[in-house]
């Protein structure tokens, strides 16, 4: 009795250290998200076709619907109009144009670490935020206007409420859930995923594992007022499409990126490419991180961090470990040994795995590592440690969880490479589901690693730790050699969410100087010099409108039929790269062009988010020179 009381006490006084631990490092992860994300903020400018239309907006009156020819075959209104009024608050900069996707990027962290923690415990928890908080894809499209990274925080949301909603149905998590998933839906028209990821992990988990006492039918209900209440908050997206050709005018659109069965393996390819493209040091470097840090809190909490192995009285949730402890005063005292100094094996065996993934993720990418990972730790969720009857509330609650992910991270590794591979911020969904099966991946080995903490107690041998002090030196050694063969592919990426993107915002401004001074009115107001027309590039019309100068979008070069009505001001006429790859604008341009005279050229260097839209990362890595893309304004007659 002696002994149990003195471990439990012992319990008791290591969680108020690992919640002050756990919030430190929580605090620290979300300190280098925001400062990632923030850093170098005069490298930021709207530059990616999506991007301009979204942006524009703010140009458009009811005129024009308030909104960019066309914007809705790109996304539905949520996004741009999010954008529109962070533009009217902070202004036509850096901030005011990304604000969006910067807040839920940083969001997007603190959420991973939330449901992975409710999920499978507080070590899971700070492993995915911390690949989430230093993901360099999710850096990059963190720092632009496009709607995958706020999709991403909605669908992370609504599964996590639909997860609520199955184990304990409630109205108020159904309407969550249903809310979260409507989000999702403005935000992009996938949106609907959520949906999907809960009724395709739903139904294996009731097959496989659901105990006697959870009634299947409450949860399917669950499922289906939830997809009705999206379904009905996301009807008025669909009433705006009518004047437009409803719905089926997106899918035809949609439909001319689908590359099908045939090339999905090209696709697979290219994209697993796409990310060890935009790998650089913080993705490589993330993955041994996630499982120290995670390892860290774990340490310093004895047990009770690893979450789901706790009962909701608090005592450990399986009896066998729990008699283990407390028939021997040995472990007990290890564990404490563990959990306030010294170097026991299971650290050694971390710092070497650590090591491992360390120099893996720099040699085949951090995200190939990070799927193989998570497959892992998503098959440990899939089965509780005991079946039937005997399956506690807690082990189907984990369960269940882990059939959700499983959905959700085997679902979008089918359907994503179904689409054309130059788009990478595709993957985002997919990425964030791998995050968290990496999580739980990290919380299943420090669970190995009380074990073998336990077993040490039991079994001492004194020249044990003088040969397991050879397996981390081994692989700090392999990992170093896997790290110099990588080094220079790393090096030269370095920080690719950091990259300049204001290149097409300096050749904006060169236009605006230039067509001032052609039209030989510099000391007039500007908006009454002259008018510039931008053919296809709704980036630069954004950055030249930015000016205060009259310009609007066309995607055609009627203006200079000699039956259209004239402008009294000069006019100019801008062509950019999506102009000079266009048959219909070459096709034009040999009916009008003789109506134009060239002005001047602009060449800029797009970053990599642009250029891995037109050319795969082979390519790139081939060339000596960043390729240029070329502007021309000219004069309309």
């Amino acid at each position: 009795m002696t002994q149990v009381k003195h471990t439990t006490a012992t319990i008791s006084l290591a969680d108020g250290k690992s919640s002050r631990v756990a919030r430190l490092l929580l605090a620290a992860i979300l300190f280098a998200a925001v400062a990632v994300r923030l850093a170098y903020p005069s490298l930021i400018a709207v530059e990616h076709f999506d991007e301009g239309v979204y942006a524009s907006n703010h140009w458009f009156d009811a005129e024009d619907d308030y909104r960019y020819p066309d914007r809705h075959l790109y996304a539905p209104p949520l996004l741009p109009s999010l954008a529109e009024l962070s533009i009217l608050v902070f202004g036509v900069s850096p901030l005011g144009c990304m604000l969006v996707n910067l807040a839920a990027g940083v969001f997007t962290v603190g959420l991973i670490w939330w449901v992975a923690r409710q999920w499978f415990g507080t070590t899971a928890a700070i492993a995915a935020a911390t690949l989430a908080a230093l993901s360099d894809v999710h850096l990059v499209y963190s720092r632009t206007l496009l709607t995958d990274p706020l999709l991403c925080f909605w669908m992370l949301l609504a599964v996590y409420w639909i997860w609520e909603s199955f184990r304990r149905p409630g109205p108020l998590k159904i309407i969550a859930a249903a809310m979260a998933t409507a989000l999702a839906w403005w935000t992009k028209y996938n949106g609907w995923l959520p949906l999907a990821v809960g009724i395709a992990g739903l139904i294996p988990w009731m097959i496989l594992v659901k105990p006697p006492q959870r009634s299947a039918g409450r949860m399917l209900a669950s499922w289906f007022v939830i997809a009705l209440l999206a379904a009905l908050l996301w009807s008025p997206a669909l009433s705006n499409l009518q004047p437009y050709g409803g719905y089926s005018a997106v899918a035809e659109n949609h439909r001319s990126y689908l590359v099908g069965l045939t090339g999905w393996f090209h696709s697979l390819w290219q994209q697993i490419e796409n990310h060890r493209y935009l790998d650089g040091w913080l993705s490589a470097s993330s993955v041994g991180l996630a499982l120290l840090l995670s390892a860290i809190s774990c340490r310093f909490g004895n047990r009770r961090d690893l979450g789901n192995n706790v009962a909701p009285d608090g005592n450990i949730a399986s009896p066998q470990d729990a008699n283990a402890g407390h028939a021997d005063a040995g472990v007990t005292t290890v564990l404490q040994r563990s959990t306030s100094g010294g170097c026991g094996p299971s650290w050694l065996l971390t710092i070497g795995l650590v090591s491992l993934l360390l120099g893996g993720a720099s040699l085949i990418g951090s995200s190939p590592l990070l799927g193989i990972v998570a497959a892992g730790g998503i098959l440990s969720t899939l089965l509780p440690a005991r079946r039937g009857e005997a399956v506690s509330d807690v082990e189907a609650d984990r369960s269940l969880a882990g059939w959700l992910l499983a959905a959700w991270f085997c679902g979008l590794l089918v359907a994503t490479p179904l689409y054309l591979p130059f788009y990478p911020r595709l993957t985002l969904p997919w990425l964030v589901s791998a995050w968290l099966g990496a999580g739980a991946a990290a919380e299943g080995w420090v669970r190995i690693c009380r074990h073998v903490d336990q077993n040490r107690a039991r079994t001492t041998s004194p020249g044990g730790t003088a040969r397991a002090h050879l397996v981390p030196v081994g692989c700090v050694l392999v990992s170093g050699m896997m790290v110099v063969s990588s080094s220079g592919r790393l090096s030269a990426h370095r920080v690719p969410g950091w990259q300049d993107r204001t290149g097409i915002r300096t050749i904006a401004d060169q236009i605006v100087r230039d067509a001032g001074e052609h039209s030989a009115l510099s000391g007039k107001d500007r908006s009454e010099q002259f008018v510039v027309y931008v053919y296809a590039e709704p980036a630069l019309f954004f950055h030249i409108r930015a000016q205060g100068v009259l310009a609007g979008p066309v995607t055609d070069l009627d203006f200079v039929h000699p039956r259209a009505p004239r402008l009294p001001l000069p006019t100019f006429f801008v062509a950019g790269p999506h102009a000079h790859s266009s048959e219909t604008f070459r096709q034009q341009w040999t009916q009008y062009g003789d109506h134009f005279e060239l002005v001047g050229t602009y060449a800029y260097a797009p970053s990599d988010l642009v250029l891995l839209n037109k050319y795969p990362p082979r390519t790139l890595d081939a060339l000596n020179e960043r390729p240029l893309e070329e502007v021309r304004l000219y004069l309309a007659e």
